[in-house]
């Protein structure tokens, strides 16, 4: 980090990166390495945030920035001593520790930009900060010390790992040392741990005292833990550093196996011989890390974490090896939404949660106990969304769309904002975050989704629609009115009243990704396939689902009474319809492909060949919706950046 070695040295970054491309199984473990622009936005969005938030509480005062809040001496006073010094910051599945190098970059500077502000004052509590400063290395040093001890904590079950986040954030102390007066490394041992975040206690569990022994009190026993720590944290005589260490673990490993014995008997493991010995390896010392113990100070008895930032593993639970039953989003069935459960438990009221999770989880069925969970724990919801085409948030990674989720912990009602669903080309990375606009869609919750609303259009647009009844398919089974579609679009989505070709080393077969609707009468099949293919389905889809997987429940929740559309309407749409087939196939081509199951050939379509046609449907659907002609355009030029090539001016 320091300049003076900026070509020739190694930063902490490379540490990390390395690490985690050694991994084995990283899909399995759902471990990436999250790039630092992510890091950096969500870490600076949670702290600052926070930040501004404490003081515009102490003061009433109504500020949006930290450097507002800089120009009130005392503002900024409070700000640092109150605020800043006692902030706890936590990444529960930190990795070699990639969001904690980036919240004390965060933090440091806040830190630096603070006290500059303030340090010429007179305060009691500024002019004994001066003395500790002077006796630092240099200011520098001293404040990425005062992070590294105080503000900083991570967990992660990879033990490595673990010593890879200490390792960098102790190198992260070497660009402000004066290299003639080193001082020793912090203590940090019980702030960067190793241990399953998800399986230990996240608050005292209710039925812990007929499980101690004796009189002596579960909470004594951790106060003890604390005191004991607070020591280890500030000494620097090795020989007392290691007794105490021992002291500590000692204590440690008699109340985590209380706690773990607590744990078992909530899941009745202890009846089942099999299930037992299968399920409950996590609950030994080391393996489940049980908060109230661990960062006991700090859940115990400061009410909880500040910040809360970090990406989640995303492993499903049929690939795990412990009983998750106990959780309530249970039901979500994939680690990332358990993550969500602790880490809101964990957060004071006010506190700040930011995570990168796949956008399924704001636009699937599967994610809507989440969904209500984020919603009734929050005050404040911020959800952004990315496509993996045709840049990416993660490099060399396929089929990872995602959302960043940040929001504020509280209650009664909770305020949605969302982002569109972002898509960008890799040179335009470097401005991305910061041209990012969320629109307050706090009304909008279809039965399966936070809809990815961009602007005051959108959001008018998805008022017309949600006014309707949805499609509500009636279906009779081998109708000859079928209309069949491909369940796994890019950019286009393309009905059918033929089946495409599709070849299996010369066999005729039915594509994988092919699926059909049997509808009841050809008026049904009409309306259907136009639906399908218009760009205000198109559009629809994008904003509720995960943009990837196009299934039934998704075309069926579709608000349009297709029995209200007008005879006139229909014999239009039948019409647009056979001149779009006929396009489709006038503009297909066959293509040949060698997979691993043979030598496929199949049809390929060219959608955007026919998109006057598509244009019109539209125009005939439109009506249906009391579409305004602003409307209409938007929808009719929707992505067609992307979905065509074309640099099109959006309205």
């Amino acid at each position: 980090d320091d300049e003076e070695f900026a070509i020739k040295g190694v930063n902490p970054e490379i540490l990390g990166h390395i690490f985690e491309q050694t991994l084995t199984d990283r899909p399995k473990k759902g471990a990436y390495y999250t790039p630092i622009d992510v890091t950096n936005f969500i870490t600076s969005s949670t702290i600052k945030s926070y930040c501004i938030d404490r003081v515009n509480d102490k003061y009433g005062s109504n500020y949006n920035t930290v450097a507002a809040i800089l120009e009130d001496h005392e503002h900024a006073t409070y700000l640092y001593f109150h605020v800043l010094c006692p902030i706890t910051v936590l990444d529960n599945a930190c990795g070699s520790g990639e969001f904690l190098l980036s919240a004390s970059k965060v933090l440091a500077e806040l830190y630096r930009d603070v006290w500059c502000a303030i340090e010429h004052g007179l305060s009691p509590d500024i002019v004994h900060e001066h003395g500790q400063i002077l006796m630092s290395s240099s200011k520098k040093h001293y404040f990425q010390r005062k992070i590294i001890t105080n503000n900083l904590y991570g967990v992660d079950m990879e033990e490595e790992a673990i010593e890879i986040c200490k390792l960098r954030l102790w190198l992260s102390l070497i660009s402000g040392v004066d290299r003639n007066t080193v001082e020793p490394l912090p203590n940090i041992d019980y702030n960067i741990v190793a241990g399953n975040s998800l399986t230990g206690y996240t608050s005292l569990p209710y039925n812990y005292q007929q499980d101690l022994d004796g009189d002596a009190s579960l909470l004594k026993k951790i106060a003890e833990v604390d005191r004991l720590k607070s020591l280890f944290n500030t000494e620097t005589n090795p020989t007392k550093i290691k007794a105490i260490s021992s002291e500590i673990n000692l204590l440690l490993f008699d109340l985590a196996d209380i706690l773990n014995k607590l744990r078992i008997n909530e899941l009745g493991l202890e009846r089942n011989t099999k299930a037992y010995s299968k399920k409950t390896t996590v609950f030994t010392h080391n393996k489940s890390f049980h908060y109230i113990l661990g960062f006991g100070d700090v859940v115990n008895n400061r009410g909880g974490f500040d910040i809360i930032i970090g990406n989640p593993p995303y492993v499903e639970q049929k690939n795990l090896d412990y009983p998750t039953s106990f959780f309530q989003l249970s039901s979500c069935k994939n680690t990332y939404a358990y993550f969500f459960e602790v880490s809101l438990k964990l957060l004071k009221t006010g506190g700040r949660l930011g995570y990168i999770v796949p956008v399924s989880s704001v636009s699937t069925k599967r994610m809507v106990p989440l969904q209500d969970f984020l919603r009734d724990s929050s005050s404040e919801l911020l959800i952004s969304n990315y496509d993996d085409r045709p840049g990416r948030l993660f490099e060399g990674l396929e089929h990872c769309r995602s959302s960043i989720i940040l929001c504020k912990i509280g209650t009664p009602e909770c305020t949605t904002h969302t982002t569109g669903y972002t898509r960008w080309h890799s040179s335009e990375r470097q401005n991305l975050f910061s041209n990012l606009i969320y629109v307050e869609s706090s009304i909008f919750k279809t039965a399966t989704a936070i809809p990815k609303l961009a602007n005051p259009v959108e959001l008018d647009i998805m008022k017309k629609l949600a006014a309707k009844s949805p499609l509500s398919l009636y279906t009779i089974p081998k109708s000859p009115h079928v209309v069949w579609y491909h369940n796994a679009p890019q950019y286009w989505i393309r009905g059918m009243d033929f089946i495409p070709t599709f070849l299996r080393d010369g066999r005729s077969e039915r594509g994988s990704h092919l699926k059909q609707i049997y509808l009841k009468d050809n008026n049904a099949q009409t309306a259907v396939l136009s639906i399908l293919n218009s760009s205000v389905f198109y559009w629809y889809f994008i904003k509720i689902s995960d943009c990837r997987d196009l299934v039934l429940s998704d075309i069926e929740s579709f608000p349009c009474n297709i029995n209200n559309l007008p005879s006139s309407v229909i014999a239009k749409l039948k019409n647009l319809n056979k001149k779009l087939m006929t396009s489709y196939r006038k503009n297909s081509y066959i293509k040949n492909m060698h997979t691993k199951r043979g030598n496929t050939t199949f049809q390929e379509f060219k959608p955007s060949m026919s998109k006057h046609i598509i244009d019109e449907i539209d125009k005939a659907l439109a009506s249906h919706y009391d579409f305004t002609n602003q409307e209409l355009k938007y929808i009719q030029q929707f992505d067609l950046l992307y979905r065509t090539g074309d640099n099109l001016e959006l309205v």
